[in-house]
């Protein structure tokens, strides 16, 4: 398999403007997560992603402004997205909560 045959995805904050840079970040996670930005200040949301699908796992790269990521039951049933998700934080932090734990 190329490369030009792999599934993929990008989204570049520096050629959108910053509603529809949301939008496309949303949407392309959106099987994942719900995402709200930390300060619900659209204008100030900045978020670059490119995704590649070989066949049987993904693998992305990301970087993005402050955010919330929800990932609810409804979600989990609506999307049926099953997967192991592993993050490695170049910079900033993540803090979480698993059914209060």
């Amino acid at each position: 398999m190329s490369t030009a045959d792999v599934e993929h995805h990008v989204v570049l904050s520096s050629q959108l403007s910053r509603e529809d840079n949301y939008e496309h970040w949303r949407t392309s996670i959106a099987s994942l997560f719900d995402a709200t930005p930390i300060t619900n200040d659209f204008e100030e949301f900045s978020a670059d992603l490119a995704t590649y699908n070989p066949g049987q796992f993904l693998v992305g790269k990301s970087s993005a402004s402050a955010q919330q990521f929800d990932r609810t039951n409804a979600l989990v049933s609506a999307t049926a997205v099953d997967h192991l998700l592993v993050q490695l934080y170049v910079k900033g932090e993540c803090a979480y909560n698993a059914d209060g734990g």
